[in-house]
């Protein structure tokens, strides 16, 4: 099933605002897995492992936020 780079966007920002995210944080989420998309690597399967709850580890969205 091929999904437009919009629908990927989306996905990604409500599966982000799931897991706690603040808006914010969620629609940067959503748009750099459309970025990855667009560039022709996983950006679907980078959210979901950045999206994954590990205890005892930081968030890679939370991290790379802070050092922008």
């Amino acid at each position: 099933m091929n999904f437009a780079l919009n629908e990927v966007q989306a996905m990604v920002t409500k599966a982000a605002r799931g897991t706690g995210l603040d808006w914010n944080f969620a629609a940067d989420a959503g748009r750099a897995s459309r970025w990855l998309e667009r560039q022709g690597l996983d950006g679907c399967g980078s959210a979901y492992a950045a999206l994954g709850d590990v205890p005892g580890t930081v968030s890679p969205i939370l991290t790379g936020a802070w050092c922008v």
